[in-house]
């Protein structure tokens, strides 16, 4: 099965809220900053206990690395919706602009 992109208009704060941005080995919660998080406890964050709805990494899907972790996201986290990191970032840079200019 293959993976395309998406657009879909969805809130900013309740992805903020329920992300996980997971690299080759762990995975690292935006919300409280716990890193080392394992692939096979990617529910929910176990420092702070928010519950994962979506999932991101830094790496480009297209790389060797990045596909070992697609493959990873595939086998543990299969109910988490995949973000593109970039997209995200563009988005969450863009509110913090407009709240700190109030456009």
């Amino acid at each position: 099965m293959e993976l395309i992109r998406i657009w879909k208009e969805i809130d900013i704060a309740d992805i903020d809220a329920h992300l996980i941005i997971v690299d080759d080995m762990y995975g690292y919660c935006p919300k409280c900053k716990a890193i080392g998080i394992k692939y096979e406890a990617i529910k929910n964050c176990p420092q702070c206990g928010i519950e994962f709805k979506y999932i991101a990494t830094r790496e480009n899907l297209q790389t060797h690395s990045g596909r070992n972790i697609l493959g990873k996201i595939k086998k543990f986290a299969s109910d988490l919706v995949l973000i593109d990191y970039n997209d995200y970032k563009y988005a969450t840079d863009k509110k913090k602009a407009s709240d700190l200019f109030k456009i």
